[in-house]
C-alpha cells in the first residue's frame, strides 16, 4: 500500500539494560529509528520533545505505585504517545495505568 513506508521516531526507555537492548534491536529491525535509547525515565518527557519522537516506548519494570506515579508524569510531560512496556500480570493494575494516560500497553 502507497504511503505505509513510514519510519517511526522512537524513544526508547528501560529500568533493565538487557531489556533495553532487546528492545531496541526490534525497533530497529522493523525498519523504525530510534531517536534516544536507554535515557532515564525522568527525561522521556523532555527528549520527546528535543528529538521529535513519535512515539515513547517506556519500561518500568516491576508494578506499583511508584511505577503509577511515573506513568503519570511521562505521559503529562511527553510530546508524543507513550506505551508502557509493563512487567504486570495483575489487570487492575494494568487498567490503573491505561487510566493515567498510557496510549497502550505490552
Amino acid at each position: 500500500m502507497p504511503g505505509t513506508d513510514h519510519r517511526l521516531q522512537v524513544l526508547i526507555a528501560n529500568e533493565h539494560d538487557d531489556r533495553l537492548k532487546s528492545i531496541t534491536a526490534v525497533v530497529e529491525v522493523l525498519g523504525h529509528e530510534v531517536v534516544a535509547s536507554g535515557v532515564g525515565i525522568g527525561d522521556v518527557g523532555p527528549l520527546s520533545q528535543s528529538t521529535g519522537a513519535e512515539v515513547a516506548l517506556v519500561g518500568l519494570g516491576l508494578d506499583g505505585q511508584h511505577a503509577l506515579d511515573q506513568i503519570t508524569a511521562i505521559v503529562r510531560e511527553a510530546a508524543c504517545p507513550v506505551i508502557a512496556l509493563l512487567d504486570a500480570k495483575d489487570p487492575s493494575y494494568v487498567h490503573e495505568a491505561a487510566k493515567r494516560g498510557v496510549f497502550a500497553y505490552v
